[in-house]
């Protein structure tokens, strides 16, 4: 019997897109949208952050200075973290899921985007608890931000399921002996969770 679900954010319940940052922030950088996804994203100061390693205010320093950006902490707020979507069907699921089992989400996240996310979308009220990277100081598929969720909901594995949109996420949670499937689309997900009796 299924007592906790657990959702990615990112692809999931939500869609996000790292290009719209990058195309603001080269308004104020000497470096194209290309160098600077390059400069952001593949980068081990995004790991650092995403890990809780800084704060909020150290990568904005870091960055600023990386990228040579002309801008202030406050304006740089909203040009990293309104890169987000809904995904049509995804509410209804979570509604349909509310009242039946604990929902958590879990995901590789910073301060500056989960405080967007809360402020912004509503759907984040359904949810019981999140478990964060960068408040757990680990990233999937690390197994202890997994273990974190089972221990924080008081459930064993098989009792939990899990989806997310990258496979090498999954793996190590039906490993640890939960259930789980690889997001393809609220329809795929609705009749995975039909089948499993939660909807």
């Amino acid at each position: 019997m299924i007592k906790l679900v657990i959702f990615d954010i990112g692809n999931v319940i939500l869609r996000f897109d790292h290009h719209k940052t990058c195309k603001r922030l080269a308004h104020h950088s000497p470096y194209s949208p290309e160098e600077i996804y390059t400069m952001v994203y593949k980068n081990s100061l995004l790991g650092q952050y995403e890990q809780g390693q800084i704060t909020s205010m150290d990568f904005f320093s870091k960055l600023k200075k990386k990228l040579d950006l002309d801008i202030g902490y406050a304006y740089f707020y909203p040009i990293w973290s309104d890169i987000f979507t809904r995904i049509e069907g995804m509410e209804e699921i979570i509604f349909s899921l509310e009242s039946k089992v604990k929902l958590y989400a879990l995901s590789n996240t910073d301060a500056l985007h989960f405080k967007y996310l809360k402020n912004k979308f509503s759907i984040f009220d359904c949810f019981n608890q999140f478990i964060l990277s960068y408040e757990v100081g680990a990233c999937k598929p690390d197994k202890k931000i997994y273990k974190k969720a089972l221990t924080t909901a008081g459930v064993e594995a098989h009792e939990a399921f899990f989806t997310d949109d990258i496979a090498d996420n999954v793996t190590p949670f039906l490993d640890m002996g939960g259930k789980g499937t690889v997001f393809q689309g609220p329809d795929k997900l609705k009749e995975t969770l039909s089948g499993l009796g939660l909807l």
